[in-house]
């Protein structure tokens, strides 16, 4: 079983960023999210002034791609990558 941690920044909000990359650092120590796929998204880019993801959370920003849909595939392909989906079943 894969696990997934998503999480949804407010991009304009920047007094509260460093109290969600905290507890973000907190959950990645956890034992049960050793592994897990982070997916984090940067909402409200459409008003003035908002930061990138790569601004939000520069310490893991591995791929960036734009939207909900386009997120979700990233990690959709990505699980797929790590899992035979063949296992368990007779070839007919």
């Amino acid at each position: 079983m894969h696990k997934v941690l998503s999480l949804w920044f407010d991009s304009v909000d920047s007094g509260r960023l460093n109290e969600a990359r905290n507890e973000l650092h907190l959950l990645l120590k956890e034992d049960e999210l050793r592994g897990a796929f982070l997916l984090v998204y940067a909402n409200k880019q459409d008003l003035l002034g908002a930061m990138n993801v790569a601004e939000v959370y520069p310490e893991r920003v591995c791929h960036h791609c734009e939207g909900l849909y386009k997120g979700l595939d990233w990690l959709a392909n990505n699980i797929a990558s790590k899992v035979n989906l063949f296992d368990g079943l007779s070839k007919s």
